[in-house]
């Protein structure tokens, strides 16, 4: 399968990074898979022939993802390997008896029936399920294992490299929530929240991945960043705060990584993306939120990570007016200072008013509230909506 995959991906091989050279990618686990660029590149690693690993803390939205990759993978010709898709039991990396796949209800032993809502608090024992039905086409052939996990909870984010078994190519990580207002305005539980899931979620990630890719000497390890880890703006304090650490936190992996050579700590930066991400965020602007243009599709954010898979590289920026844009915050910083307040409330917030909401925060919307795409999706913020000023 190595060979197809990587046909696909358009090389004989990953390709040589800075330190090394990694000879096939066969599986990629990504965690944030529901929604925005995670979802976009669960859709192009699918087409190329991947073996997925999916997880984000919605079981019907990562069904619905896994259901797209299998129409992916399908119609690219991928054939998965015998027992792909498959469930994994958390914490045992044994996989479960066909018709094992269901949602387990949180704090309970109990599996719930296929198709259970989406889980705000997740157990360890709340591993999902294949993305098929036992005995359904889609568990020998999708190659496709979905498990809900919670990157503030350790215990989930170990369950997903169990269900991924011993082999892990490639982890991409773009989980990530965000809060909209004054720093004053935002509640510091709110605050907080987006920084454990942010930044110490994806600690969580790299302790989990990096681990298991210092058994095998190998794997590439793709975080997404963001334009707002380089440039500061207003309303967005807990979130810039959690990119600047993130390529805090890269960089340092990146050094602490040199003794081996076939291990990659990648981080792609995207400018504005047309995700969900503004919309289901928390809200204490007054404005529903919005990508301020340019705006990129998330699918060329998505392309830029397969990229990366295949040629490692430690920091990927995807935009074209990102350059431009942290020119003037190191260069002008004080006329960058005076322009970035009124632009932010010109572009960044919508006309849209909204009352306070924690948003996607501290559990997961619903998954009409989860897609690729965001600006034409209404997100949890729609029930709060005041109408429109003038």
């Amino acid at each position: 399968m190595g060979g197809a995959f990587l046909r696909r991906l358009g090389a004989g091989s990953v390709g040589v990074a800075r330190r090394g050279y990694l000879l096939a990618v066969e599986t990629v686990v990504i965690t944030g898979a529901s929604s925005g660029v995670g979802r976009a590149a669960a859709l192009a690693f699918a087409r190329a022939g991947a073996r997925l690993v999916l997880s984000s803390r919605s079981g019907p939205a990562l069904e619905e993802v896994a259901a797209e990759c299998r129409a992916a993978r399908a119609e690219s010709g991928a054939v998965a390997r015998p027992g792909a898709g498959k469930v994994a039991r958390p914490g045992t990396g044994v996989a479960a008896r066909p018709g094992a796949g269901k949602v387990a209800r949180p704090g309970t032993g109990v599996a719930a029936r296929p198709g259970a809502g989406a889980v705000p608090g997740v157990d360890s024992g709340a591993v999902a399920r294949a993305g098929a039905e036992a005995g359904g086409p889609g568990e020998a052939e999708g190659g496709v294992t979905v498990v809900v996990a919670d990157v503030t909870r350790p215990d989930t984010i170990e369950a997903v490299a169990a269900a991924a078994g011993d082999r892990i190519d490639v982890w991409v990580h773009t989980a990530a929530v965000m809060a909209y207002g004054r720093f004053e305005d935002v509640p510091a539980d709110v605050f907080d929240q987006v920084v454990t899931t942010d930044l110490l979620g994806a600690a969580t990630v790299a302790r989990v991945a990096l681990a298991r890719f210092r058994q095998r000497g190998r794997g590439v390890l793709i975080f997404g960043g963001s334009l707002l880890g380089t440039v500061v703006t207003p309303y967005t304090s807990s979130y810039v705060t959690s990119k600047w650490g993130l390529r805090a936190l890269v960089r340092a992996l990146r050094l602490e990584t040199r003794d081996a050579p076939g291990i990659h700590v990648c981080l792609v930066s995207p400018g504005a993306v047309d995700t969900p991400i503004y919309r289901n965020a928390a809200n204490f602007a007054g404005r529903i939120g919005r990508p301020p243009p340019p705006i990129d599709r998330a699918e060329k954010a998505a392309a830029a990570i397969v990229r990366c898979a295949r040629h490692p590289r430690g920091t990927v920026n995807v935009g074209a007016a990102n350059k431009l844009i942290l020119f003037g915050f190191v260069a002008t910083p004080a006329l960058y200072d005076v322009l970035v307040g009124p632009l932010m409330r010109l572009a960044g917030l919508s006309r849209e008013k909204v009352g306070p909401h924690p948003g996607n925060v501290f559990a997961p919307p619903s998954p009409d509230a989860e897609a690729v795409k965001g600006r034409r999706r209404a997100g949890p913020a729609a029930a709060l909506r005041r109408g429109r000023s003038g």
